[in-house]
């Protein structure tokens, strides 16, 4: 799915957007909302990173 970004002109022009976009949903359908933009924000914290398994293996409990 192809997303955009949406730029805003003032501070109530995103207000009334981010209302529109939630205000007709459900709460389940809120809270998936919620959750497909925190996974989408998050996405370059979830692949772990070179350093941080070298770090686990120097300092793997034994």
């Amino acid at each position: 799915m192809k997303r955009e970004i949406k730029i805003f002109k003032s501070f109530e022009e995103q207000e009334k957007y981010f209302l529109e976009y939630f205000f007709y949903k459900t709460p389940s359908e809120r809270l998936k909302a919620l959750a497909d933009l925190q996974k989408l924000n998050n996405k370059d914290f979830l692949i772990p990173s070179q350093r941080k398994i070298t770090i686990q293996k120097h300092f793997r409990w034994t």
